[in-house]
């Protein structure tokens, strides 16, 4: 190259022992075959400084049938990172974020198509599910990273984390599913 100050320097897999030195390494699970959707909330974490812990969690889907199932996060924000596929998700605003006891209801519910790359920031108090993949993927994959899958004092046992049925056994799939 022709330049007396450039200097090269070595390149190691993340295999290496050297790696372990300077960052940690996070395992995705094994999918069980047999099930068509698997959540594993908090498979990881870190701190961003401050005290502040925040967890990775880790979806992978193929799930089709309808759903009941809503939460929602009190007080903190979710990232949304879409690694593979394209799929679907239910959103509302909670229409009363104080109040605990607070269930989703069809007739505030939207679902967004995200796509493989897409990242987004959920707000506070937004209900949501897993969402489905759609028809054309087939199979979704995503991470989250927030700070209410811990356990602890909070509402059923979580952190900021409250979960709902729909009311009267009520069920949605978003209508291009259906």
């Amino acid at each position: 190259m022709g330049n007396d100050k450039l200097r090269t320097i070595p390149v190691k897999d993340t295999d290496a022992p050297e790696f372990a030195k300077v960052a940690r390494k996070v395992s995705w699970p094994e999918k069980d075959a047999d099930k068509p959707s698997q959540f594993w909330p908090a498979m990881s974490g870190f701190n961003i400084g401050s005290g502040t812990d925040v967890d990775i969690s880790y979806l992978e889907s193929t799930r089709t049938e309808p759903s009941n199932g809503f939460d929602r996060h009190l007080n903190t924000e979710e990232l949304f990172v879409c690694l593979a596929g394209e799929y679907v998700m239910p959103m509302a605003p909670c229409r009363k974020p104080d109040d605990p006891d607070d269930e989703p209801r069809i007739e505030d519910l939207i679902a967004f198509r995200v796509r493989a790359g897409d990242a987004y920031v959920l707000k506070p108090n937004v209900w949501h599910n897993g969402g489905w993949p759609t028809r054309e993927a087939g199979s979704m994959r995503y991470i989250m990273v927030l700070s209410g899958h811990r356990a602890g004092e909070g509402h059923q046992g979580r952190v900021d984390h409250i979960m709902k049925t729909l009311p009267e056994g009520q069920q949605v799939i978003p209508d291009v599913l259906a």
